[in-house]
């Protein structure tokens, strides 16, 4: 006869041990509003919104990122709504609010969700007894962090600004003020390629706009300059930021199209071997946006629980998932 007991014991153990080292849900969202384990947290992150946002130690050049974004947003629309609304469409002027709250939700989301920050051990061992910098795990090579006193996964690296070992590292950027790394990466990605699609618009309706200004009354290009300050304020933003945002959207898009972090590709780590992590264009690009996403390791355990109910793989579906 079955043992409901044992079996139940069972499944709870799989999701313990689920939980303990991938902790990505199969189905639901890994995204959660629930407050950070305070007992888990040690860095230099900020916590705020009570431990529900996880945000860098630096937040002065993430206001930078506001006022750069904001700007030229609604300079550009104060300088251009009567003359497009009345002479084109009033869909001129909603694009570019609607390119704006993308760029702010998308550039909250990864300021504020924690990036894949790794717990440290708080309770480390005899210092003078010093562990095996390499260990290896069923032919996984963890590394050991002298810092966090943990053995560190694969393409994880330890943030000196931040003071933590992050999962999937790929930057500490200061214009979003925290690490970019597994769980904030897409929203990084949105936030970067629709900044450049903003900049590419906002430029070519502002050349339109000083074009009609000057033809309607007849004071040449250089009047219109002159007198509508709102529109070149979007104009000289929108051109200064086309070649460092287009280039770093290029380079991230190159990232994602080979499956690399920044931090793999300057340092060359696939140079003399074959990069194991890459699938193929079209999965590449499914892992970095809409790939099922880890449960931030930061939660308490019984949200983390929680999550991972209900998302054992049946075995149909490990064996699609293992040929996938």
């Amino acid at each position: 006869m079955s043992d409901p007991a044992g079996a139940e014991k069972r499944i709870r153990e799989e999701r313990r041990i689920d939980a303990a080292n991938d902790l990505v849900p199969k189905h639901g969202c890994a995204y959660s509003c629930a407050p950070v384990d305070y007992e888990k947290f040690d860095g230099n992150n900020c916590l705020c919104c009570g431990g529900r946002a996880v945000m860098g130690p630096n937040l002065e050049y993430l206001c930078v990122s506001i006022v750069l974004a904001t700007a030229p947003t609604f300079s550009f629309l104060y300088g251009t709504w009567d003359v497009f609304v009345n002479e084109l469409s009033i869909v001129v002027e909603i694009i570019p609010i609607i390119f704006y709250v993308i760029i702010m939700g998308s550039l909250f989301s990864a300021a504020i969700v924690d990036p894949g920050v790794i717990p440290k051990n708080k309770a480390p061992q005899d210092p003078s007894k010093q562990p095996a910098f390499i260990k290896v795990v069923d032919g996984v090579q963890y590394k050991w962090c002298r810092t966090c006193f943990i053995y560190r996964p694969p393409r994880a690296k330890h943030c000196q600004i931040c003071d933590n070992c992050v999962d999937k590292f790929d930057h500490h950027c200061p214009w979003v003020g925290t690490c970019i790394a597994r769980r904030n990466y897409r929203f990084f990605l949105i936030f970067i390629m629709t900044t450049f699609i903003h900049a590419i618009y906002v430029f070519i309706f502002s050349v339109v706009h000083l074009t009609i200004k000057a033809n309607r009354n007849n004071d040449g290009l250089m009047g219109a300059m002159r007198d509508e300050w709102g529109t070149m304020v979007g104009l000289v933003v929108g051109f200064i930021a086309l070649l460092p945002v287009g280039g770093l959207a290029a380079y991230h898009a190159y990232l994602v199209s080979i499956n690399q972090t920044t931090n793999e590709e300057v340092n060359e780590i696939y140079k003399a071997k074959q990069n194991p992590y890459t699938r193929g264009l079209r999965y590449n690009i499914v892992d970095a946006t809409i790939a099922p996403q880890r449960i931030s390791k930061l939660l308490k355990q019984e949200m983390i629980d929680q999550k991972m109910q209900g998302n054992r793989l049946t075995e149909e579906s490990k064996a699609e998932e293992s040929y996938l």
